[in-house]
């Protein structure tokens, strides 16, 4: 679905074998970054750490919708939801993603969203990183 389309584009990423997943203020730079680089306009951004197991749960509010991260330090896994309607790419979040994490292997659902979004499961992709 290109960027324009409404309602949106939906996102649903998985990050294996990740860096950095326990750095609150981290995350909220990196949700920054991506709002910027997908020219979404971020209205708040918020974060919560869980202890004693120290993950995090991050969320920007967008102009557009939202971006939010749930993280698993232990495992090294980090589960992100970006959702974008209007002129945002929520594609072009994906670099910031990559090199803020650094996992290994990220995953990609790719899913158009609305009542004319065609009916189908989504693209699904996975992209191994180097090392």
């Amino acid at each position: 679905m290109p960027p324009g389309s409404l309602p949106g584009r939906h996102l649903i990423i998985e990050l294996h074998d990740a860096a950095a997943l326990d750095d609150a203020p981290f995350f909220e730079r990196v949700l920054r970054q991506a709002a910027e680089d997908s020219r979404a306009q971020v209205l708040a951004l918020h974060h919560h750490v869980f202890t004693p197991d120290g993950g995090v749960t991050a969320f920007a509010m967008l102009a557009e919708s939202h971006i939010s991260i749930h993280t698993w330090p232990a495992e090294r896994y980090a589960a992100l939801d970006i959702f974008m309607c209007g002129v945002c790419n929520p594609v072009a979040c994906l670099p910031a993603v990559a090199t803020g994490f650094r996992p290994k292997r990220m995953g990609v659902l790719d899913l158009a969203r609305g009542l004319d979004a065609p009916d189908h499961a989504g693209r699904r992709s996975t992209t191994q990183l180097p090392a």
